[in-house]
């Protein structure tokens, strides 16, 4: 990753480079209004201006979802069980 970047605040071009690159979280709410709050905070790739060290904010990261797993595997419990069932069957033979 080693492309070029203007800086929003001083206009000078920098190298974005991966060992650069770190993520931000966006906060409105705080409180107790946070805690009740159902939305997620936005997260930001960014990168550190080299010349005058602003932040320069230069993507969304959009949050990753996981599909859903079928019932055996959903709980540990279920895994749980499973193990020892396989544990039982080990012992007996």
């Amino acid at each position: 990753m080693k492309e070029m970047y203007t800086c929003k605040v001083c206009g000078r071009d920098f190298a974005l480079m991966a060992e650069e690159h770190y993520t931000t979280k966006e906060f409105k709410a705080t409180g107790v209004v946070a805690a009740f709050s159902s939305t997620e905070p936005k997260m930001h790739d960014a990168f550190d201006c080299p010349h005058c060290g602003c932040q320069n904010i230069v993507g969304i990261r959009e949050p990753v979802y996981f599909e859903k797993l079928d019932p055996p595997f959903m709980t540990l419990e279920g895994d749980l069980e499973e193990l020892s069932m396989l544990k039982d069957d080990k012992d007996e033979s």
